[in-house]
């Protein structure tokens, strides 16, 4: 996803030819600041229009629901505290993984 290899914090807006999908507004409902994120929509009787992501998706389900509270949104940065081992070699590797590793 571009906006996360830019750095961006948040999108605030997105520009789309039509309503987005159903998979679109599921994958928009998981980005952090959700609420705020405004669809610009053209039709006959409005010419154009800002709409909330919430006119879409009026009734969203996502990882909120079934995360624990303490995991952090799409897009949003975390230290997931992963930190790489280099075995020497290996034989060394191969024991490291049946031993289990605790870091």
């Amino acid at each position: 996803m571009s906006v996360a290899a830019h750095r961006e914090a948040a999108i605030r807006c997105i520009a789309v030819s039509a309503a987005p999908c159903g998979h679109c507004r599921q994958f928009l409902q998981e980005i952090r600041g959700e609420p705020k994120i405004r669809i610009p929509v053209t039709s006959d009787d409005n010419p154009f229009s800002f709409h909330p992501l919430s006119h879409f998706l009026p009734h969203p389900f996502g990882s909120l629901d079934l995360l624990h509270k303490d995991l952090p949104p799409l897009l949003k940065s975390h230290d997931n505290e992963v930190c790489l081992l280099e075995p020497t070699t290996v034989e060394e590797f191969y024991n490291m993984i049946e031993e289990g590793v605790e870091g």
